[in-house]
């Protein structure tokens, strides 16, 4: 069967001397696995087209379900260049290839999964550095099209005091008082309303919605832990521990680095 789709590269490896082995989301059969032979020779025919964060055309033949495809073209739709070049974008692009190639199933298309991933990693490209709430609000959109969303009510959010709330786990309810039973999780106010803003809002509304840097590190714990809930150990954790260290290395530099001004200086002077 020949195989003509849409398709972002999440991940690339080698395979043999002279072959790259690919896993790729497609837009009509959802994550697959292909080889492209020759690609790693100097004038491959594929050129630095399946390189992880490409939204590329592909071609590829498959004789049976769930075997290995074999890449015969693949050609750039978009590179996102700027995201290539930003090493905070870059690290988020891959973290975010990282969940989509760990939380859905193989040959399981679901073209709505695809149009996330896609319109993230353009979100993504712009040059604003919002790359921290774009991997948030992609891993809460991904559970939806997983099929948890959170059910929480738009009156209990509103409902909230100062003292915070409660997120239920298993369903996503936000409540004032600790549930009785089931796992659940303390979040302050503004942070369960960003988790419901993230969660139901569209991408714009959500990157322009306020929120500091220490409620970003708050919400992304709680949304962690409701992934994790609902996909075990399926949740790929080691990409999002080197993700922190590298945020926390870079806010440690801007902390500590001068402020321009001489110690000495007066500035009325």
């Amino acid at each position: 069967m020949l195989l003509r789709t849409e398709a972002i590269v999440l991940h690339s490896a080698h395979q043999g001397e002279t072959s790259r082995r690919v896993i790729l989301y497609t837009r009509d059969q959802g994550r697959l696995s292909a080889i492209a032979k020759g690609a790693r020779l100097v004038r491959s025919k594929f050129g630095s087209s399946l390189q992880p964060l490409s939204h590329v055309q592909a071609v590829m033949y498959c004789r049976t379900p769930h075997s290995l495809h074999i890449l015969r073209e693949c050609a750039y739709i978009e590179s996102f260049q700027h995201t290539s070049q930003d090493l905070n974008k870059l690290a988020v692009g891959l973290r975010i290839c990282e969940l989509t190639h760990y939380l859905t199933e193989s040959e399981d298309p679901d073209p709505g999964i695809f149009d996330l991933l896609l319109r993230v990693l353009q979100a993504l490209n712009d040059t604003r550095d919002t790359e921290k709430q774009l991997l948030l609000l992609f891993q809460l959109k991904l559970a939806g099209l997983l099929g948890f969303a959170p059910v929480f009510s738009k009156h209990a959010v509103q409902e909230l005091t100062d003292s915070g709330g409660y997120l239920q786990h298993d369903d996503g309810a936000v409540t004032t008082d600790r549930p009785a039973a089931g796992s659940s999780a303390w979040a302050s106010r503004s942070v369960l309303r960003a988790f419901a803003v993230f969660a139901r809002a569209d991408i714009d509304t959500a990157l322009n919605w306020p929120i500091t840097p220490l409620e970003l590190r708050e919400l992304r714990r709680l949304i962690e832990d409701f992934l994790k809930f609902h996909v075990a150990d399926a949740y790929p954790v080691k990409g999002g521990r080197i993700l922190q260290t590298l945020f926390d290395t870079a806010e440690a530099g801007r902390s500590t680095a001068p402020s321009g001004r001489h110690p000495e200086t007066n500035p009325g002077e």
